[in-house]
């Protein structure tokens, strides 16, 4: 008896965490119910192509014909399909398509092959039938077998990656509608930036020239300023800009704490081209202020340093007594935008005297 094929694959979209809901999606629901009929469905037809002898012997040679194609249909269906759950968990970004499907077709046709002749030689063991029917190869098995799991193959695969395209799609519009909000946030509580740099340089002109003090903290101030305007739409900046627009921010808050705050920065220039969003270092810097005690008893220590893959911001951890319940509203903000962004996790660790946040590096393209 000669079994052949099959099957290929359901491919369940593998995302951080979250990303995982789309088992529940309409198209995996049809692939659910294309299981449940299609293994029954195409046990049948290929006892009835293949096996034609159980057809015309009738009766229940023609049940011992359809139970031997199941059993064949089954387990290379669903072996196949345990393969692919697995390369989608491992590789799920449409960028990793090429890298995957290589990997697919090895995996899926090599066990599609191992499976059919070990099911046969179980049943030439316990049937007392022969492996390979009389004027049958070897290379015929294979054909049985590996046309139809190609054709299923090429099937999956396209509905996997039409998936990838529509989220990676409703993922945009998601960003594009949350910087759209962010902006109109922004514009109702923003006074005329015009109108503040007049004021600034106006402010400048007042200040005496030999304070210079006040004047190269008005600077900053200034830098700060416009780092914020120009990055309002702008999903990403780059480490060298962040890193830039930091310093301004890291010295105005020193001119306020003195020696009581320390910023430590340990980021080689060769990760400066990467990415990550607009104003999360300055984020996670001005929570680690807002959150604890800054004093000369108790001395605040913020380490900016790479890790692999992820910048880390990490501070020593001194609540401050007086100060309300953090709502974290900061961290879902930046948690949210990455969740956007990529598939890559932002990475917060908290112990008794310490607060990390770990932020994945994004890939030097972006906008």
């Amino acid at each position: 008896m000669a079994i052949y094929f099959i099957l290929s694959p359901a491919k369940e979209r593998s995302r951080t965490a979250s990303r995982l809901k789309n088992h529940n999606s309409i198209m995996w629901k049809y692939e659910r119910r294309l299981r449940i009929i299609g293994i029954p469905v195409l046990s049948v037809i290929m006892s009835f192509v293949m096996c034609w002898e159980y057809w015309e012997a009738g009766g229940v040679q023609i049940l011992s014909g359809i139970g031997k194609s199941f059993v064949f249909t089954f387990c290379i269906w669903e072996g196949n399909r345990q393969i692919m759950l697995y390369l989608y968990r491992k590789w799920p970004d449409v960028e990793q398509t090429r890298q995957r499907i290589l990997t697919e077709v090895v995996s899926v046709f090599v066990y599609t092959l191992g499976i059919n002749f070990f099911i046969k030689f179980l049943f030439s063991l316990v049937l007392q039938e022969p492996i390979l029917e009389e004027g049958q190869s070897a290379w015929f098995h294979m054909l049985t077998a590996l046309i139809p799991t190609a054709f299923l193959l090429s099937i999956y695969e396209s509905m996997y990656f039409f998936a990838a395209w529509k989220a990676n799609v409703e993922r945009r519009e998601a960003l594009v509608l949350a910087n759209a909000q962010s902006q109109f946030e922004a514009l109702k509580k923003q006074l005329d930036p015009h109108f503040l740099f007049n004021c600034m340089n106006t402010l400048a002109s007042l200040i005496d020239v030999d304070n210079t003090d006040a004047q190269r903290y008005l600077g900053r101030l200034s830098e700060v300023y416009r780092y914020v305007l120009d990055t309002r739409e702008r999903s990403t900046v780059t480490v060298e800009e962040e890193l830039q627009f930091l310093k301004a921010y890291i010295y105005l808050n020193e001119v306020r704490f003195q020696d009581n705050l320390k910023v430590e920065q340990q980021l080689e220039k060769d990760i400066y081209a990467h990415r990550v969003p607009a104003l999360s270092l300055q984020l996670l810097v001005e929570n680690a202020i807002k959150h604890n005690v800054v004093s000369r008893e108790h001395p605040l220590t913020i380490r900016i340093y790479q890790d692999g893959d992820y910048v880390t911001v990490e501070n020593n951890k001194r609540r401050k007594s007086s100060f309300h319940r953090s709502t974290k509203l900061g961290l879902q903000n930046i948690v949210k935008r990455y969740q956007l962004l990529t598939q890559q996790h932002v990475s917060i660790n908290e112990s008794d005297t310490v607060f990390r946040v770990q932020l994945p590096l994004l890939d030097p393209q972006g906008t």
